[in-house]
């Protein structure tokens, strides 16, 4: 049920097709699963974020305040695509040189945006969305996978 669009500059869209990214438009929200961890620049890179939405939910996990043992399964040494590691601070400061409000889990998933709520809320929102808050959901906003498809046909 929800609008989304597509984008990445290292990947060819394979499963997306149709539903790419255009440069000038604006969302209500920007979804980033596993990305902020591969940003050579992060402060460049939210800047082309935030062309197109100061809403930005992403899952990175935080190093806490300790260094992590050099066996720590996310530094990915084996691949080497791992080049930016985040305390909740350093995403806290992140986020206030654009603005934004930081609120986060404390673990993996977090959000920028310039609405004010209580990071109690937040959380309370995670752990709905493991309980119940899915099925809501689905039960209110109907699938595009029907529309998407006649949508594709047309173009």
């Amino acid at each position: 049920g929800f609008d989304y669009y597509w984008t990445d500059k290292y990947a060819q869209n394979i499963i997306s097709k149709g539903f790419e990214n255009s440069e000038e438009k604006i969302y209500q929200c920007v979804t980033a699963f596993e990305l902020f961890e591969h940003m050579v620049n992060p402060v460049e890179e939210m800047e082309k974020i935030l062309i197109h939405s100061d809403n930005i939910i992403f899952s990175t996990v935080l190093t806490g305040n300790k260094i992590p043992d050099l066996n720590w399964w996310y530094y990915g040494f084996n691949h080497g695509q791992h080049v930016a590691l985040f305390t909740s601070e350093s995403l806290r400061i992140l986020g206030a040189k654009f603005d934004l409000n930081f609120y986060t889990n404390g673990a993996n998933f977090h959000m920028f945006t310039k609405k004010k709520m209580s990071n109690y809320y937040f959380k309370f929102l995670i752990k709905a969305s493991k309980y119940g808050l899915y099925n809501i959901i689905k039960q209110t906003i109907k699938s595009r996978t029907d529309s998407d498809a006649k949508l594709l046909i047309k173009t």
